[in-house]
């Protein structure tokens, strides 16, 4: 099955955000537009949505140099990163974006311990509903958690958790 693909004015949108990136190599990855630097994939295209976009423009992660983006099945990810002792400063998780907060909530559990002290974690979930009750269980494992709506019109929302605290038995 051939793959959509993505809409030409996402294409040009993302060529422009990406323009003044030194030593960055555009080439396709899954047969989508995708940008690397020094061989590591640094931002994308996957149909219609632009990986990094809301880091870079909610989360002011444009100047920041040394991201790294890592595509893969969320839980295969998660204890490949955890039996390697992988920190972030900043973690953005998609995976679980329309499950129930049952299914989701083991993954947001996992990802906690791969958030370096002071760094990020930010849960996109398709619905507030879900997102509250993901941030009861956060705020037992953060400094700061709130949620944020995406679009004011719209149902999703991310739950923005900052400064892991360091728990014991988990």
């Amino acid at each position: 099955m051939k793959s959509k693909p993505s809409p030409p004015e996402l294409v040009r949108a993302f060529e422009a955000s990406v323009a003044s990136l030194r030593g960055a190599e555009r080439r396709k990855m899954f047969g989508y537009p995708a940008v690397f630097v020094n061989g590591n994939m640094f931002a994308g295209l996957v149909r219609d949505s632009m990986i990094l976009r809301v880091a870079r423009d909610w989360f002011g992660l444009g100047d920041v140099g040394g991201l790294e983006f890592l595509c893969a099945e969320a839980e295969v990810a998660v204890q490949s990163l955890a039996a390697a002792g992988r920190r972030f400063d900043f973690i953005m998780e998609d995976a679980a974006y329309a499950d129930t907060p049952e299914r989701a909530l083991p993954l947001a559990r996992a990802l906690t311990g791969r958030v370096a002290a002071g760094g990020t974690l930010v849960l996109n979930r398709h619905f507030r509903a879900d997102a509250r009750e993901l941030t009861r269980e956060m705020r037992a494992r953060f400094e700061q958690v709130s949620v944020r709506r995406v679009r004011r019109e719209g149902e999703n929302a991310l739950v923005i958790c900052v400064g892991p605290r360091e728990l014991t038995g988990c």
